[in-house]
């Protein structure tokens, strides 16, 4: 897993991994929930890159520091936040996990190296690169729920999709 800190938040961090050929995610889930780890569990294919959810995250705990959350926990909060809609169940629906997953981005905030490991032990599938991220998500899908137009986002252009992206991750809420 990939770790991250946060300028603004420098006692909050994060960790990334990206896991394929994941079997058993509803016990994974229950397993994960019942822990006292800070944990999301988020849909690859609506991720192009890392940078999304680092985004999220860190909105996520600039919500929780000024008492401005919207969910219950840091981690339905960056996983709401990874959504342009206000409606969470719609958010959690499109960005969370699902029974027949086969890929699952694992977010882990606040954890050490041996919490890392106990969570990542835990998930039954195999650990890839972030960089496979390129290759898992899903265009349409992705411009569907952000409502990115080709005008906005040359069809294939990853970059300007991710700045489409996060521009409505980062003004969500605001007006």
């Amino acid at each position: 897993m990939k770790y991250h800190n946060f300028s603004l938040f420098p006692t909050h961090s994060l960790h990334i991994g990206l896991f394929h050929n994941v079997n058993k995610i509803e016990d994974t889930l229950t397993k994960l929930m019942a822990s006292t780890f800070q944990v999301a569990l988020i849909n690859p294919n609506v991720i192009i890159d890392e940078f999304q959810v680092l985004v999220a995250a860190n909105k996520a705990l600039a919500s929780f520091s000024t008492s401005n959350n919207i969910t219950k926990t840091p981690q339905s909060e960056l996983v709401y936040n990874l959504s342009p809609s206000n409606n969470i169940g719609e958010s959690l629906k499109i960005f969370g996990v699902y029974p027949t997953i086969q890929s699952v981005l694992v977010a882990v905030l606040d954890c050490d190296e041996n919490g890392v490991k106990a969570i990542t032990s835990l998930i039954n599938g195999d650990e890839v690169d972030l960089s496979h991220l390129h290759s898992n998500f899903n265009e349409e899908l992705i411009r569907k729920h952000y409502h990115i137009t080709p005008i906005e986002a040359k069809p294939h252009d990853i970059t300007s999709l991710l700045k489409s992206i996060v521009n409505a991750i980062s003004t969500k809420g605001v007006l």
